[in-house]
């Protein structure tokens, strides 16, 4: 007996060894689980009327997850609590907290949030509906919501619904039913009641529904909205159990439309001025910076309290004098480890208004430690020079400046000591210039000169032609250039079609970003000087002429300046002259951004 039940222990391990050296080189199951959780049953059922309960269970023919149902599970009306919603084996389980209203229909909207267990596949778009009396409301509205800048979609932004949108409703009043859009911008607002109503999108920050204009992006539309619904008829191809190529017949399908279901929505957010004082640095010993939170109508007035004021102190001002910076002549000054500064400026209150504030500002700079045991070899340091710098390359466009710049300001400057030579051959003639400040404080210069792409360049500065205002002069500088012939750039031509005096068209890269802006002319847009390349267009209508797209404003019903693509790559070879027709309002807004512009998370799902 006991050689026998040996013999079987060694079969078994025989044969439990050949099945593991086999996992390698044979067959390894089926294909992979692709099939999405299927519904067998729930209590109630999907589209129950008179519920009353506040417990609802779906159970599925395989282990589910629900995946981070806070934030993927929308339930409409909006609660004041929100649900419990688990998975257990193969059943959803959801609990509701909050008391439920009469005469309502509701809707908990998973999107995609339910996934098989294993391979993580998605049940995608299900919604489950109950109402509280006799009548389940049906009607939905859809659409996609976006960028209003860029026409990227938006994802993650609650869309919602009022009766009555007044002055106050979207700042105060929670949406009666709500959505969320998906990666694509989609949104899909279900069991709607018949009536009429406004449409609004949030990106809700703080999960209260309430629009916040200071930091929260919103969208509204101008219009009323009526949902309805139609029966349409459509057409499915039925095809060859044998040769999928092959249409064995064509099955025709009644299919309710819910209407509307090509709503755009634009999101933007808005320009609140709200105005103080953010902070002080001091990163080299001779400048403090002062930063504000917005730009100053009024400029700011900095005055030293623990230093005096030297006649070559220099006050420099941002362009929106956003940002300050003091720059301290006097050495001892400088030496100082502590500067304080009393700072006059206007600051926005609790309620909006600009009131006069004065802060009173220290700026800290450590300055390194003199080790003493080890005096400095001075023979060995190396002259400290003034740092110029330029834009000039090998080649430079034929519509660049010379930029001659420097990173502080300057005591003086001899103009007569900058040089731009020109040659065809080896013989150097010098070309007269007139070098214009580029800035307030002459911190910058600009050459501006009809290049001939025949000739070298050569521009130079003599030593000491610039001095700072700590007492650096610069050392020589020379450089050569070209500029690039006339024959390696392109020229395109831009026709709208329904021309519009206030479109601004812009020129973009493949990053989506703006090489060239020029206003709209009846006879076409010319850009001259294109570098060959991959391009695409954008216009902006420029309803308040100011040169720059222009956000909204809810409180003041104004939509944000419409911007439009061209729906195509262009692409632009060296010296040839392109010619396009562009009718801006022809396709869909959701349909005209470029496919290659559209950020990468959506290319894929496009």
């Amino acid at each position: 007996m006991k050689k026998i039940i040996f013999r079987l222990f060694i079969g078994s391990f025989i044969l439990l060894l050949a099945a593991c050296a086999n996992r390698g080189g044979g067959p390894q199951g089926g294909p992979k689980d692709i099939a999405t959780p299927r519904i067998l049953k729930s209590t109630p059922e999907n589209g129950a009327v008179n519920f009353k309960g506040n417990k609802i269970t779906i159970r599925f023919d395989e282990f589910v997850n629900v995946k981070n149902p806070l934030e993927q599970v929308v339930v409409s009306p909006p609660q004041k609590e929100p649900p419990i919603i688990g998975a257990s084996g193969q059943q959803v389980q959801i609990e509701l907290i909050d008391t439920l209203l009469e005469n309502t229909t509701y809707t908990i909207d998973f999107g995609n949030a339910i996934t098989d267990l294993n391979e993580e596949n998605a049940l995608k778009n299900y919604a489950f509906s109950f109402a509280t009396d006799a009548g389940l409301d049906s009607l939905e509205m859809s659409g996609k919501l976006l960028d209003a800048s860029n026409l990227n979609p938006l994802a993650g932004f609650v869309v919602g619904i009022y009766i009555e949108l007044n002055d106050t409703a979207f700042f105060k009043t929670k949406p009666l039913r709500i959505a969320k859009t998906d990666e694509t911008g989609f949104f899909c607002i279900k069991n709607i009641k018949a009536g009429k109503y406004r449409i609004v999108a949030l990106k809700d920050m703080n999960g209260n529904l309430l629009y916040d204009p200071e930091t929260e992006q919103a969208a509204f539309d101008d219009s009323w909205q009526v949902p309805s619904s139609e029966i349409v008829t459509v057409f499915d191809t039925i095809r060859s159990s044998t040769d999928s190529t092959k249409i064995d017949s064509i099955k025709t399908l009644n299919k309710t439309r819910f209407l509307p279901d090509s709503i755009v929505l634009r999101a933007f957010k808005q320009d609140v001025y709200k105005q103080h004082f953010v902070k002080a640095e001091r990163k080299e010993a001779y400048r403090v910076s002062f930063f504000f939170l917005d730009k100053n109508a009024e400029k700011p007035s900095v005055k030293p309290l623990n230093f005096s004021v030297s006649e070559r102190d220099i006050v420099q001002y941002s362009s929106y004098a956003d940002t300050i910076s003091y720059w301290v002549a006097d050495s001892a000054s400088i030496a100082a480890d502590t500067l304080t500064f009393e700072l006059d400026y206007k600051k926005t209150d609790s309620i909006g208004n600009l009131i006069a504030a004065t802060d009173t500002v220290k700026a800290f700079f450590r300055h390194p430690k003199i080790n003493a045991k080890k005096p400095e070899k001075k023979k060995d340091e190396k002259i400290k020079f003034l740092s110029l710098k330029t834009n000039l390359r090998p080649f430079i466009d034929i519509f660049d400046p010379i930029l001659l710049s420097t990173d502080v300001p300057l005591s003086e400057i001899e103009l007569d000591k900058i040089h731009l030579y020109a040659t065809p051959d080896s013989v150097w003639d010098e070309i007269a210039i007139e070098p214009q400040k580029n800035d307030s404080l002459g911190m910058s210069y600009k050459i501006m000169l009809p290049w001939n792409p025949e000739l070298e360049y050569r521009f130079e500065v003599d030593s000491a032609a610039a001095v700072s205002l700590y007492g650096l002069h610069n050392n020589k500088l020379s450089t050569k250039f070209r500029v690039k012939a006339l024959d390696q750039y392109a020229v395109l031509k831009v026709n709208l079609i329904n021309f519009n005096d206030k479109a601004i068209i812009q020129l973009l890269n493949d990053k989506d970003n703006v090489i060239k802006q020029l206003p709209a002319e009846i006879n076409g847009t010319v850009f001259n000087h294109i570098n060959p390349g991959d391009y695409y267009l954008r216009l902006f209508i420029d309803n308040d002429n100011n040169g720059k797209w222009t956000t909204g404003n809810y409180a003041e019903r104004q939509q944000p300046e419409g911007v439009f693509y061209f729906s195509k790559k262009i692409h632009l070879r060296a010296n040839w002259d392109y010619e396009q027709d562009w009718d801006y309002r022809a396709n869909l807004l959701s349909r005209q951004k470029p496919v290659e512009l559209l950020p990468k998370d959506n290319n894929s799902k496009k």
